[in-house]
């Protein structure tokens, strides 16, 4: 008797897991990751850690994607991604302690692709008919965008010597401003 009290509870619970669990996943459609790959493995992370706050988890992806497309800058939108995990995932240590900020550090090392990609589809057209005028750059002109370049190429990574010469870069291009005026 106790035999098959356990076998249909066992069956019961199974049941009522499996129809929970088949609930969930057509419920909501996973959105945290930039393609089938990085989704699999972030949603698989959250099932893992905090499969309770996977929707609110999935929710910050949405608007986090939702700015993106609407532009509204990539500072902005990262910041208002890692402020909404942190908020979400306070109910779980694991997920607030290591998920959340593991996915802010993504988005903000390698969003810079996909807020570009983004946009709404959005285009920017150059009209073929007009003809740019070179004119010379201001020394100030030229120095910003070396010091963008070296920033945004991150070609330092702390080393010294790759240091030395950027300056020596930054430099030459100072004297070559100064001799052509």
């Amino acid at each position: 008797m106790r035999f098959w009290f356990f076998c249909t509870c066992f069956i019961f619970v199974y049941a009522q897991t499996d129809a929970d669990s088949d609930y969930e996943e057509d419920e909501i459609e996973w959105e945290c990751g930039t393609d089938s790959f990085s989704k699999y493995i972030s949603e698989n992370q959250i099932d893992i850690d905090c499969p309770k706050l996977k929707q609110t988890v999935n929710q910050c992806c949405i608007n986090h994607d939702k700015c993106y497309d609407d532009q509204r800058g990539r500072k902005l939108c990262d910041d208002m991604f890692c402020n909404c995990l942190d908020s979400v995932t306070t109910a779980s240590q694991i997920c607030n302690k290591e998920d959340s900020p593991l996915f802010c550090g993504l988005v903000r090392e390698f969003g810079e692709d996909a807020y570009l990609r983004s946009g709404n589809g959005t285009i920017v057209a150059i009209n073929e008919t007009e003809t740019a005028t070179a004119k010379p750059l201001k020394e100030s002109e030229h120095l910003v965008h070396d010091y963008e370049y070296i920033v945004s190429h991150n070609t330092t990574n702390g080393d010294v010597t790759s240091l030395e010469e950027d300056i020596k870069h930054i430099e030459e291009s100072i004297k070559d401003v100064k001799s052509s005026h």
